[in-house]
């Protein structure tokens, strides 16, 4: 990537819709999916992007450690696939049988490895179903607080984790319900202009000032996750002061 636009990272690329929006906004974007089919599905979709430097696709895993991994490729929702084995799932992927993935062996890298690989990012989106935890520590280990950051929120180990990055601004948005929510939603692109964009189901939907509201406070956004309605939620951080 050679020009200097601001980095995305949308770890857990999946089909790339995610990756649709953040160039719609004018960003480049590092890709990451383990899931071997889609990686080549999305630089077929994105081809003119790949070759214009704004998007890059790795297929890889995230992981604490480099190396390689049994990956649990769902045989029918590719959204539902997972690094985790049966026993260790979380969500709705903890009720599905065993005979329902297909598992292959894939690589996996470190987080806080690939973004000194392709520079610093102003925002990352992490949904990488059950394996966030470990995403998280190797940032915070590593000292990597972007001004944007958000994560698939199972437990309240991301609260912990966020809290210990330093953040103090949050927002919370429901997976279920984004493509209704945000059917027509008004975006800022990064030339300082507006657009109308339309999220697709299973998409995280919206990041930043284009998620509409306020920013909550650590017991407003801890209390809106308590007595969250049943699925799955985002929670979005927001960098208030420089990290320490």
């Amino acid at each position: 990537m050679t020009n200097q636009l601001p980095l995305v990272y949308d770890v857990g690329m999946n089909n790339g819709d995610d990756c649709a929006y953040y160039l719609a906004k004018g960003y480049r974007v590092v890709a990451i999916e383990a899931n071997p089919i889609l990686c080549d599905y999305v630089r077929m979709r994105f081809n003119a992007e790949i070759a214009a430097q704004r998007l890059v696709v790795l297929n890889t895993g995230i992981a604490g450690e480099p190396g390689q991994l049994p990956f649990y490729m769902h045989r029918s929702n590719s959204v539902l696939s997972t690094f985790q084995p049966a026993g260790e799932r979380v969500g709705y992927t903890a009720t599905l049988p065993d005979d329902q993935f297909e598992v292959i062996a894939a690589p996996v890298q470190r987080l806080s490895d690939i973004i000194r690989q392709y520079g610093q990012p102003e925002y990352i989106k992490i949904d990488i179903e059950g394996y966030d935890l470990q995403c998280l520590a190797d940032l915070a280990a590593n000292q990597i607080a972007p001004p944007y950051l958000s994560a698939e929120a199972h437990t309240v180990g991301v609260f912990s984790y966020f809290e210990a990055m330093q953040y103090a601004a949050f927002k919370l948005t429901a997976g279920r319900t984004v493509a209704e929510v945000f059917a027509d939603c008004k975006i800022m692109t990064l030339d300082g202009g507006e657009a109308i964009y339309s999220f697709k189901e299973h998409s995280s939907g919206p990041f930043g000032e284009d998620i509409p509201g306020a920013w909550l406070k650590r017991d407003e956004v801890l209390t809106a996750w308590n007595n969250r309605p049943p699925g799955w939620f985002d929670l979005h951080a927001m960098r208030t002061t420089p990290p320490a």
